[in-house]
């Protein structure tokens, strides 16, 4: 056995073959998902600490064709600039963005390490995976005027907003969006927001390049079609992940000191969402077996329970007893504290302050 910063590495089989002879490669880190999630933490891991080893397991047989696929997200980064939930209005009338200012904060910074990846050659050209497209808000009636009005009158004063438009002409916002002005009739008033530097981000290929970089690297490894099933903590503070091949249904076991989910890997309770195990049988199955009459159907009608709370009862009752062990032994989110505690003590080690050398892509 091997120790780093006084953490136990353990074997990480990847085949059943390498699961029946034990002879297995040591491994650092498991990231779980073939999103961005994991390609930038990867990433990350990579710059830090380069001589971790790191094992990725992705379900399907490409990475980034889920959430990060660039049809199935906004591709916005939600830096704040068209989002109204993130500014609240206030009883005297007023807006707060806060809460907007520091996810906009937060954007930036993803644009800055971005730019850092480029220059790094990690990333190829900008424009492949991020350009520049105004972001807009509108909306019509004369609260909503108002709101937008308070809004635009907090932010466009803060730096991060310099260069927001507003208007409540219909002529001028058609110019803007001529399909969200076409055939609008009427006299309700209508107005929107302009941020000419907004952004659009293909997230789905952002997440390839970085994958490809990170698979020429000895060190790291990219296991497709590979489902992980379960993640388990070891006595000695480890972990072990055990997958499957869903064409061969061959499993395997691993260990690994710390890991970090980006997809849902484990069955959890309908009603509490926590970690829960298969029961071996049904039990309405088991109760009709051997039987030559056939179990009762579920019915439902408008003028009986509502069919959510009527099926959500039955879970809720199993699981107070079942999971109760389970709640207090383990918790969705243990898995990431152990790498987080990781990350925190190699960043004041390793990472150095380069932002003076950072640029913006545009």
């Amino acid at each position: 056995m091997k120790l780093r910063h006084g953490i136990t590495l353990c074997s990480l089989p990847t085949t059943q073959a390498g699961a029946a002879s034990g002879d297995t490669p040591n491994v650092d880190v498991v990231l779980i998902g073939g999103g961005t999630m994991s390609a930038t933490l990867g990433t990350l891991l990579q710059s830090l600490q380069p001589d971790w080893s790191i094992q990725l397991f992705e379900r399907l047989d490409r990475a980034a064709e889920e959430s990060s696929n660039v049809w199935n997200n906004a591709g916005t980064g939600h830096s704040a600039f068209a989002e109204m939930n993130y500014t609240s209005p206030q009883p005297d009338g007023s807006v707060d963005i806060q809460r907007a200012i520091g996810i906009t904060e937060q954007f930036e910074v993803s644009r800055q390490y971005w730019a850092s990846q480029v220059r790094d050659g990690v990333l190829s050209e900008p424009r492949s995976f991020i350009n520049t497209v105004p972001h807009l808000s509108f909306v019509w009636g004369q609260d909503r005027v108002s709101f937008l009005n308070a809004r635009f009158e907090a932010m466009h004063r803060n730096p991060l907003y310099a260069g927001m438009e507003y208007a409540e002409d219909p002529a001028k916002i058609a110019e803007w969006i001529p399909l969200v002005m076409s055939g609008r009739e009427g006299s309700d008033p209508v107005a929107a927001t302009r941020m000419p530097i907004g952004t659009e981000v293909n997230y789905g290929e952002l997440t390839r390049q970085m994958m490809d970089s990170l698979a020429q690297r000895d060190n790291f490894e990219l296991s497709l079609n590979t489902q992980v099933r379960d993640l388990k903590r070891n006595a000695d503070g480890s972990w072990k992940v055990t997958v499957a091949k869903p064409a061969t249904a061959a499993t395997s076991a691993a260990s690994t000191r710390a890991s970090c989910s980006s997809a849902p890997a484990v069955r959890r309770c309908r009603c509490c969402r926590s970690r829960v195990s298969p029961r071996p049988s049904s039990t309405r199955a088991s109760r009709w077996a051997g039987s030559s009459s056939t179990p009762p159907t579920r019915k439902w009608s408008p003028s009986t329970t509502p069919r959510s709370t009527a099926w959500r009862r039955p879970a809720r009752r199993r699981c107070r007893a079942a999971h109760r062990q389970a709640h207090s032994r383990w918790h969705p989110g243990d898995h990431v504290r152990p790498l987080r505690h990781l990350l925190e003590q190699v960043s004041q080690e390793r990472l150095v302050d380069r932002s003076d050398a950072l640029d913006h892509p545009q």
